[in-house]
């Protein structure tokens, strides 16, 4: 589930704008390209979870803190709701700064949305998404499980987190519903709609999305608070 700038062995746009938003909130980060390769299979792309452990035991030395925020957008955003749940349940870690989290796909067995959506040719289409779905899991009939649908895992004790999304996107149900579920679980979290927004808006050079390139670092900011010492 690797968007098509990761499937060419480079950094996709969303890597690149992600630099501006961690800026401005603080942090560091970890290189993308050591993650440049085709996730395959549910093994390959939960490395996200290895590059989380890496960073944990690294960053202050690498990067001179160990205050740590996360995110990405389409599959990336699935990535990262999947490195948040792993990190709290393998590693007991739940000090991330924040999450910035960019309609993503929650549940992989189709909300309403992605179901309905139909073959409107507007990036994603119903049978792109069953036909991504199939070729990342293959030998997988039950999608609900929360490894691969984090929509149904127990969303407790998670770090702040903005969720994006346009109202033309085929998971504009996957980022409501996790939203919701993420503050009914009693965690911070801000909700950015776009009217009229496709999947990949907030990268269109479309003068009505153009506010997010604002909007999403200051909803950061308010939403990240001030870093605890860590003791991984």
């Amino acid at each position: 589930m690797a968007d098509p700038a990761i499937r060419r062995g480079r950094p996709g746009k969303a890597q690149a704008a992600g630099v501006g938003d961690r800026k401005k909130v603080g942090g560091g980060r970890r290189p993308a390209d050591h993650l440049l390769r085709p996730a395959r299979n549910l093994l390959a792309a939960v490395c996200g979870e290895t590059a989380a452990v890496w960073l944990l035991r690294n960053a202050r030395e690498e990067f001179g803190t160990d205050v740590l925020t996360i995110g990405g957008e389409s599959a990336g955003g699935h990535l990262t709701a999947v490195t948040i749940l792993r990190m709290r349940d393998r590693h007991g870690y739940t000090r991330f700064r924040g999450a910035n989290i960019v309609y993503g796909a929650f549940d992989l067995s189709l909300t309403p949305s992605q179901r309905l959506f139909g073959n409107t040719r507007l990036v994603l289409r119903t049978i792109d998404m069953q036909q991504f779905y199939n070729a990342f899991l293959p030998t997988v009939t039950d999608r609900r499980v929360p490894d691969i649908s984090p929509l149904y895992a127990d969303l407790k004790n998670l770090c702040p987190a903005v969720f994006t999304v346009g109202t033309k996107d085929a998971l504009l149900d996957d980022t409501l519903f996790m939203h919701t579920r993420w503050v009914a679980a009693g965690n911070e979290a801000e909700l950015a709609i776009y009217p009229g927004g496709a999947h990949a808006a907030v990268g269109v050079p479309d003068a009505r999305l153009r506010s997010s390139e604002q909007t999403r670092p200051a909803q950061c900011s308010r939403i990240t608070p001030a870093p605890a010492a860590s003791s991984f």
